[in-house]
């Protein structure tokens, strides 16, 4: 199902890196595909990812139709695999302040070495490891709350990103090894009762 995000009257040299055009399965059903002039996505939700067997699959069919539908060699600048979390904060155990919550959850934290005034009401963490491929791996956790405001929220993103030229089957190599990098990553950053909360959901 095809949805147009931008109006038509918006002159497209406005639009670099703004996604124009969604592809859902169906109405308002994952997956969808999305792109715009200089930007191309592939997103889906925690109840139909599975690696090997849809999401993966997904992102190579759908970087072939994209590839195809170009008279001229697509040129890749910037290639990412990111994957986003979050908990209902009190589903976990937290009682008002996100130190203690960090500590609890999150093998990071926040440490502020100067006499600060109240309490933590809100937090953002962001953290970038270059890897010997030229790759960065980015790590953010952030406070949140849901949609009605009542709920605090934890989230953490981990992503990995490369700038640079690069090729249609390189980006397919650098995906596998994307993947191995952020699904270690995810085992190693959460404390083990979160981690096995998360493996039986």
């Amino acid at each position: 199902m095809l949805k147009r995000k931008v109006p038509h009257e918006i002159p497209s040299q406005l639009l670099n890196y703004v996604t124009v055009y969604q592809y859902w399965k169906k109405e308002n059903t994952w997956p969808v595909i999305q792109h715009g002039p200089g930007i191309f996505t592939v997103n889906d939700n925690d109840q139909n990812y599975e690696w090997e067997s849809t999401f993966l699959p997904l992102i190579s069919e759908s970087l072939s139709a994209l590839i195809d539908s170009y008279e001229t060699p697509l040129e890749f600048n910037s290639v990412g695999l990111r994957y986003v979390d979050s908990i209902k904060a009190i589903e976990y155990g937290f009682q008002g302040n996100w130190y203690e919550f960090l500590d609890k959850t999150l093998n990071f934290n926040v440490n502020n070495s100067f006499d600060y005034r109240g309490e933590i009401s809100d937090f953002q963490i962001n953290q970038n490891f270059r890897q010997p491929d030229g790759s960065n791996l980015i790590i953010t956790a952030s406070s949140g709350k849901t949609k009605n405001a009542s709920e605090p929220l934890l989230f953490w993103q981990i992503e990995m990103k490369k700038n640079g030229k690069i090729s249609r089957d390189d980006v397919k190599t650098w995906l596998h090894t994307a993947h191995d990098i952020t699904s270690e990553t995810f085992t190693k950053i959460i404390k083990k009762e979160l981690y096995e909360r998360f493996a039986r959901t």
